[in-house]
């Protein structure tokens, strides 16, 4: 009952949650606190939310931590960082 209260009394000051889910990472609504290396989702796709974000009006009082995709390394890159490595 008390969590009702404390929920309207924010949606009452215009304190709203927001989902991340489905969009673009933006740094300045969204906190990255994993990257998984994928080729099914495009650059920046958020896969994942851990927790909510909240905002009032425009202003983001508490970023959404999400996890957001990244492409993958490919060989040549590793195998280029393998030869410096063996050279030395």
């Amino acid at each position: 009952m008390i969590l009702s209260q404390f929920k309207d009394l924010l949606h009452g000051h215009g304190v709203v949650a927001f989902s991340a889910m489905g969009e673009q990472f933006d740094p300045h609504r969204h906190d990255a606190v994993e990257v998984e290396e994928t080729t099914e989702h495009e650059e920046g796709a958020i896969l994942q939310e851990f927790a909510k974000g909240y905002k009032s009006g425009d202003r983001i009082l508490r970023a959404a931590r999400v996890k957001v995709a990244k492409p993958p390394q490919t060989e040549d890159i590793k195998e280029d960082k393998g030869e410096e490595n063996d050279g030395e």
